[in-house]
């Protein structure tokens, strides 16, 4: 067990000759910042809140990192070999997907490998393809030879993408300095119309109702003698209508049949 206020950051050779060796062969002490569970059997998130993070992980500059004694999970259930399932439980839409094949630890004695994983959520939303997007998790697979006992036991390193959390943390940026902006472009805004338009100013005859405030207006012709007026102003939510008014056509003040002076033709 790792001593108090010391930092658990073993190197890849040691997570596999010695932590997961020694756990597989019962010739290896107890590491109490290892647990003992299934690693695909909840999402990174559940895991994350239900087993403390390795000590002198997740303070100051050290992101939070957990280690799992996890069993291995095959395709197939009639044998313990060939291709690997990690899906999340019986959810289809959560698994843990590896770019690239089972990489060897430099320096193992006892067959090390390592497959880096990255934890996926299929999108489903409505009127869209479905596909699976990164959610921000890393899981690093470590596992020992057959011939060492490896293949039903393995240790999983998790940990957040630090990728993520800064694409994550730059979008919330952007996204508060514009709206901060637009805030500000439109509070400049009112505040000039107010000073164009003062509210002691007589209204005209033919102002019905006035007001500080931005949009645009949408003119729709229905027919031939009705038209629809809409007014959206930018502080309403989308597709809310803040005034509206029907143009109609009267047909009857309308000069058709005019008598045009005739041309006088030159002789």
């Amino acid at each position: 067990m790792a001593a108090p206020g010391c930092t658990f950051e073993p190197s890849e050779q040691e997570l596999t000759d010695v932590c997961l060796y020694g756990k597989i062969t019962g010739a290896g002490r107890d590491v109490g910042a290892i647990h003992v569970a299934d690693v695909y059997s909840a999402d990174p998130e559940t895991l994350a809140k239900s087993f403390a993070p390795a000590p002198g992980t997740g303070r100051g500059d050290k992101e939070p990192e957990w280690y799992f004694f996890s069993p291995v999970r095959y395709a197939s259930k009639k044998k313990n070999s060939g291709r690997r399932a990690r899906i999340i439980g019986c959810d289809s839409n959560k698994k843990w997907h590896s770019e690239i094949g089972a990489v060897p630890v430099e320096g193992s004695a006892v067959g090390g490998h390592k497959v880096n994983l990255t934890y996926m959520v299929r999108s489903n939303a409505s009127g869209e393809k479905k596909k699976h997007e990164r959610a921000g998790w890393i899981l690093a697979e470590f596992g020992i030879a057959p011939e060492h006992g490896g293949g039903q036991l393995e240790l999983c390193k998790l940990h957040r993408s630090p990728h993520f959390q800064e694409t994550a943390a730059g979008s919330k940026k952007r996204k508060a300095a514009a709206a901060d902006e637009l805030y500000s472009a439109d509070r400049c805004k009112n505040l000039c119309l107010r000073q164009e338009m003062p509210q002691d100013r007589p209204r005209p005859e033919y102002s019905a109702y006035r007001e500080s405030s931005f949009g645009h207006g949408i003119l729709q012709v229905k027919n031939e003698t009705h038209a629809l007026w809409q007014w959206h102003r930018n502080q309403d939510v989308y597709n809310s209508v803040g005034d509206e008014i029907f143009i109609v056509r009267e047909s009857h003040r309308c000069l058709r049949n005019c008598s045009r002076p005739a041309h006088h033709r030159q002789p």
